[in-house]
């Protein structure tokens, strides 16, 4: 499966080579931002679910943004129940993504 013009959504690799400089400098900041926010990961079955703190909300929707285009093969969902005093985003792919995922969530 693929969209046009894209990587298929069965291959797991990222291609920052999407990005001009200054939204690969943007997608790299946000990515930071975002990583410092997590509180507590939860491992799910095909990912991660990651607690953020608040002030990261904006930044985490931006950031996924730019991360579909380099990395179309995630699932993500970013949400904020009213009961919740935290948003988290989840992050889920095919077999292969786990590795990126780890990775993301031990570099923080």
């Amino acid at each position: 499966m693929a969209r046009a013009g894209d990587t298929p959504l069965d291959t797991v690799a990222c291609d920052l080579s999407v990005f001009d400089p200054r939204e690969g400098a943007r997608h790299a900041e946000l990515l930071e931002t975002v990583r410092d926010a997590v509180i507590e990961t939860e491992q799910l079955e095909s990912g991660f679910r990651f607690t953020l703190g608040p002030a990261a909300f904006a930044a985490a929707a931006e950031w996924f943004a730019y991360e579909r285009r380099c990395c179309p093969f995630f699932d993500f969902a970013l949400a904020w129940p009213a009961d919740a005093p935290n948003p988290t985003l989840t992050m889920t792919g095919p077999g292969g993504a786990m590795a990126i995922l780890a990775a993301f969530q031990t570099e923080h």
